[in-house]
């Protein structure tokens, strides 16, 4: 008979971001990364953190915009129809962002990254400007897949 309560790690087992994550690397040319085709980064495991570093791009790019959804990173994530969510009215505001934006980093500087200590399995990436390229270097856990997709069409607030 079967072990009912076998199970392998899930996406709320704590055990799973205790230990070191196993590295995940992966780096896109100095101009992969374009100003209207958003592209996406599928991690093979759940993310116990991620650090993106925007790395070279021409002199016009200013930014590199990181999201949880496709619409997220396009600015295209403003929350539409009439009810109004966590009692806040602008969520319903045309210039509302689901997005954040790593700025070119300074000749001679190393400030163009980030560090986040978050779960997910997919990320988003748009130049701002003009194409860039990136660094992007992860701890996954053991965590197969995250068992939902986050889309403000499923209840998620904040990513588009």
């Amino acid at each position: 008979m079967a072990n009912k309560y076998n199970r392998g790690p899930g996406i709320n087992s704590a055990a799973e971001y205790m230990v070191s994550g196993t590295p995940f690397v992966t780096s896109s040319g100095h101009q992969e990364i374009g100003v209207t085709d958003p592209v996406s980064i599928k991690f093979p495991y759940v993310t116990s953190w991620f650090q993106i570093r925007h790395s070279g791009s021409n002199g016009s790019c200013t930014g590199l915009r990181i999201g949880f959804t496709e619409n997220g990173v396009k600015g295209a994530g403003a929350v539409t129809g009439s009810a109004i969510l966590h009692g806040m009215p602008d969520e319903q505001a045309n210039n509302h962002r689901n997005y954040f934006v790593i700025p070119k980093a300074a000749a001679g500087k190393d400030d163009g990254s980030l560090h986040l200590n978050l779960k997910c399995t997919k990320i988003f990436l748009l130049a701002e400007g003009a194409a860039a390229g990136c660094t992007i270097v992860a701890g996954l856990t053991g965590i197969p897949d995250f068992p939902v997709t986050l889309s403000g069409s499923n209840g998620f607030f904040g990513v588009g």
